[in-house]
């Protein structure tokens, strides 16, 4: 797997092997309501191109832009898209509290190499929180997985890991994910090396407008 992808994933990045992909997310639909800390746009420790970017977004945000770039549009083009227009109103009140889109901009920051990956948190007991990246419409899929390991007090820090153990590739539900990521939480060699984010800025209102704020 190209190493873009992998920071990518880590929103998620990782210096490791894919070991956290899995056929499913800890949980098989959105519980766990979206910590607005984490929208914005965050840069990662170690990424070879110091421009490059991730930019996590909230379903708010990615069907308003949709919203508004459809208002533009000519009026024989609205009539065309009125439809896609509709479908994304029921998935936005249906993920309105929980999903994420996190995109990965490469080359300087300028070019959005992964774009807008429905993402969602789950918990597993108190305080441990996972983000699940890539399987938000269906399952079995390739889900990444990364533990969100701290937000510093300041909120602008984030550290994050993946599981270092391949038997996620192997679980055959969501069910048997959340078992086995529980039974081995306290279990150092089940997570591999952790990275770091931090915050360039709280800015995560339009996927374009991005690109201007984030190597201003």
């Amino acid at each position: 797997m190209p190493r873009n992808f992998v920071l990518f994933i880590l929103a998620i990045s990782a210096l490791t092997a894919c070991n956290s992909v899995s056929k499913y997310a800890i949980d098989k639909n959105p519980v766990t309501k979206m910590d607005t800390n984490l929208l914005g746009i965050w840069k990662i420790i170690g990424d070879s191109d110091a421009k490059n970017y991730v930019l996590v977004q909230s379903a708010y945000d990615q069907f308003h832009e949709e919203e508004n770039r459809f208002a533009k549009m000519p009026d024989a083009e609205r009539i065309q898209w009125w439809p896609t227009l509709r479908g994304d109103s029921i998935l936005y009140e249906r993920d309105k509290k929980y999903v994420y889109y996190i995109s990965y901009f490469n080359h300087h920051g300028t070019n959005p190499e992964y774009e807008e990956w429905g993402s969602y948190l789950s918990a597993i007991g108190k305080n441990n929180y996972f983000m699940n990246v890539g399987c938000l419409d269906k399952q079995p899929c390739d889900c990444y997985i990364g533990r969100l390991a701290k937000l510093n007090r300041t909120k602008d820090t984030l550290t994050v890991g993946l599981m270092a153990d391949k038997r996620l590739q192997s679980l055959g539900s969501a069910g048997q994910v959340r078992q086995d990521i529980t039974k081995h939480l306290n279990d150092p060699a089940y997570f591999s090396q952790a990275v770091r984010l931090y915050r360039v800025s709280h800015y995560h209102e339009t996927f374009r407008g991005s690109v201007k704020v984030a190597n201003k």
